[in-house]
């Protein structure tokens, strides 16, 4: 439309304009504008709530097994052993033979990761020390990236 149609366009409407339809028009305008503004201070509200649930969660001091964290995020086809794996080849967690699975110091320093030892009974009144890859809730957050990244893929829901 060329701007002279454009113009003639605006002139005709301006005509029909009455003091009561532009009132009308105002008025409905507003309440438009207000029931917009209601409804984003609800969805706001409701935003804040899973904030601070988030936050609640979160702080926690909780730490995870790898068969926890596999099941938590739901990735399909993904499992303590396939988590360990990827967590490897992603260079996270360390493949020598007297380091397995344990993370590299980065990962551990950065709060993601914290390796405990415990006790294991081997049957015979003996028992073995070994060392254990526990995850914090930020861990698994980092995991959860991680994992989107490598796959394009999104959880299953639980």
């Amino acid at each position: 439309m060329k701007q002279s149609e454009q113009i003639k366009s605006l002139v005709k409407i301006m005509k029909d304009l009455t003091p009561e339809s532009t009132l009308e028009f105002a008025l409905e305008a507003v309440k438009q504008a207000n029931r917009e503004r209601e409804d984003a201070e609800q969805r706001a509200e409701q935003y804040l709530e899973k904030a601070k649930t988030y936050d609640r969660v979160a702080s926690v001091e909780r730490w995870f097994s790898m068969q926890e964290v596999a099941a938590v995020l739901g990735f399909k086809g993904v499992g303590q052993n396939k988590l360990f794996s990827f967590l490897r080849s992603e260079g996270i967690l360390m493949n020598t033979s007297n380091r397995w699975n344990l993370p590299y110091r980065q990962y551990e320093e950065r709060g993601y990761f914290k390796v405990v030892e415990y006790q294991v009974d081997l049957g015979d009144g003996n028992y073995k020390n070994t060392l254990k890859t526990v995850v914090a809730q930020k861990g698994m957050d980092f995991i959860r990236r991680r994992l989107s990244e490598a796959n394009n893929d999104e959880p299953v829901e639980n």
